[in-house]
């Protein structure tokens, strides 16, 4: 009787897993939410990545008005953001910025760090649209405030039509590719600007060394270690220690017990990246065997488990980003949740972590692909 109600609380856990992990929903593959921004935009990736990090958002839910200009706050806003909005109390600085405004302490900032300056008169003028060497202007600023080399070779000159007071910040933004060599003194657009960030944040500054295990701890996307020189196996070995600590970091806050990280289990999941990846796939199937969860792991192990559930997550780029993903749906959550109340899966103790990512994609659902495996302790 104790052996068949065993097996029956095994399969309904293994029912229950297969259907939240379906879910289309709930895959950990967030795409951003603007049906204004086509997903073969030349915008696209730069909107997405700046979205998942909070440092440009929509003008609502669904719109992110890519045509839309920018304001003077809206950009000093984006570089504070972009600085991981460093603590900062609000000075009346300029008469036109008053305090509680939502951009009142990144002006505030930005001027500290020369950034930013008025325009005369004590003012900042922050509902003035911004000129896209404007933008050059308070990129390289901060650029130089942080320490990025802008030395520009001679030979880079700035179109006709460029202010003077600008032709050595659009010299540099041209010469890091970050914007066009056509009409700077245009007003920039919101795509513009997202672009300009994005290749900023990705591609004009210079790596950060270290120990990888710090520099994935510390926020550093796969491309990140990638500039920097690590292996493909190395990364696939940072992000998935990092994601199993997270986890454990995750559940540790709760009273929870760490799980168990295994050898087995990682191979296994690694394997489910790599293999989801290369299909373009979010099905629990393995394609490889036809085969999913514990029949799965059985197969290709050739061991004897009585259960393995599996999370999937694709368009993440962090370890960190892949665990928010399944936090915010509740399937995906729950056997990372084993043991708190109302979650009945106590026998969960082990657990594995894969990553795979890929090269010059441009769907963004096929960037990357997280799989984390969990399992009883019966083998």
């Amino acid at each position: 009787m104790k052996h068949k109600l065993k097996r029956t609380l095994a399969t309904l856990l293994a029912v229950l897993m297969l259907v939240g992990l379906l879910a289309p929903s709930a895959l950990g593959n967030q795409r951003h939410p603007f049906t204004d921004v086509n997903q073969n935009a030349p915008y696209n990736n730069a909107v997405q990545f700046l979205w998942e990090r909070g440092i440009m958002v929509g003008t609502s839910d669904t719109q992110f008005s890519p045509n839309a200009t920018l304001t003077r706050a809206m950009l000093a806003t984006i570089v504070y953001r972009v600085a991981g909005e460093p603590q900062t109390a609000f000075r009346s600085v300029f008469s036109d910025v008053p305090s509680g405004r939502w951009y009142s302490v990144p002006v505030t900032w930005a001027n500290d760090a020369g950034i930013v300056q008025g325009v005369g008169g004590g003012r900042f003028a922050p509902d003035d649209r911004l000129t896209r060497e404007q933008l050059a202007a308070m990129m390289h600023r901060y650029a130089v405030s942080r320490g990025d080399n802008v030395s520009v070779p001679a030979n880079v000159t700035a179109p006709a039509g460029t202010s003077g007071w600008a032709t050595n910040y659009v010299r540099w933004a041209i010469h890091n590719g970050f914007i066009s060599t056509s009409n700077p003194s245009a007003h920039a657009s919101r795509a513009e600007t997202a672009n300009f960030v994005y290749r900023f944040m990705n591609q004009g500054t210079t790596p950060p060394t270290g120990n990888i295990d710090t520099l994935t701890r510390n926020g550093a996307t796969f491309r990140d270690l990638e500039r920097q020189g690590f292996s493909r196996r190395e990364i696939q070995g940072a992000f998935e220690r990092e994601l199993i600590r997270l986890v454990n970091n995750y559940r540790a806050t709760h009273g929870l017990w760490a799980f168990t990280a295994n050898d087995t289990l990682g191979n296994v999941a690694r394997l489910r990246a790599e293999e989801s990846l290369v299909n373009h796939s979010f099905t629990h199937v393995s394609e490889t065997t036809g085969l999913e969860h514990t029949a799965h792991f059985n197969q290709i192990t050739g061991l004897r488990i009585e259960f393995a559930g599996e999370n999937l997550s694709g368009g993440q780029i962090t370890p960190q980003g892949a665990l928010d993903a399944w936090l915010r749906s509740p399937p995906h959550r729950y056997p990372i949740m084993t043991g708190a109340p109302g979650v009945s899966w106590d026998r969960l103790t082990r657990i594995g972590a894969g990553f795979d990512f890929g090269e010059n994609q441009p769907d963004w659902d096929n960037h990357t692909r997280f799989a984390l495996w969990f399992s009883t302790a019966d083998y």
